[in-house]
């Protein structure tokens, strides 16, 4: 089912893109911000757990989503982290430049279908949808009380902005992917 290198993968996935979108996540409702961050390790360390939990699930099963379906569709699925893309964003991070990268993708091999691949171009984009409907009820039915409410709050945004960039029809994203697919290329 998996590899070493795919679960390694996930691991740098998920410290890279919480540790990128750290700061993203405010402090509960309630609380002084400054009090609760301030400069000392553990609550780097905080802000590094909140950022994993409210954005490394939206790219992490994003990826996974390609990788089962593809498996289930009788394709060979193995996960990759982009390193050298997440090394890049973590230096213009540093730098305090924004950037939209690909933190993973998933290499298929096989002989299926091209509706097959469409498939599969789909269901990363699906579980974006899914994650953001997940934390749109998580929010509204109060999950987590209000030390939850920021992480569920940019979890719904990062998925429904990770829904929309990839069903876009253009290459490499997986709208592209799904429309060739559909067109039987």
């Amino acid at each position: 089912m998996f590899v070493a290198s795919e679960l390694l993968a996930i691991v740098v996935m998920a410290l890279a893109i919480g540790w990128l979108f750290m700061d993203s996540v405010p402090a509960p409702a309630g609380r002084d911000p400054i009090q609760q961050y301030t400069r000392r390790r553990q609550d780097k360390l905080l802000m590094l757990k909140r950022g994993v939990l409210a954005a490394a699930p939206a790219v992490v099963l994003h990826e996974l989503a390609h990788k089962f379906v593809g498996m289930a569709l009788g394709l060979n699925a193995v996960l990759h982290a982009a390193y050298g893309w997440l090394f890049f964003g973590v230096v213009l991070k540093m730098v305090g430049f924004p950037i939209i990268f690909v933190p993973g993708y998933v290499s298929l091999w096989g002989n299926a279908p091209p509706l097959a691949y469409a498939i599969v171009s789909l269901a990363g984009p699906l579980a974006n949808l899914l994650l953001w409907f997940v934390s749109g009820q998580a929010l509204k039915r109060g999950w987590g009380g209000r030390d939850w409410a920021p992480i569920w709050h940019v979890s719904k945004q990062i998925n429904m902005f990770l829904f929309v960039l990839n069903m876009l029809p253009i290459p490499p994203l997986d709208g592209f992917g799904f429309v060739m697919g559909l067109l039987g290329r």
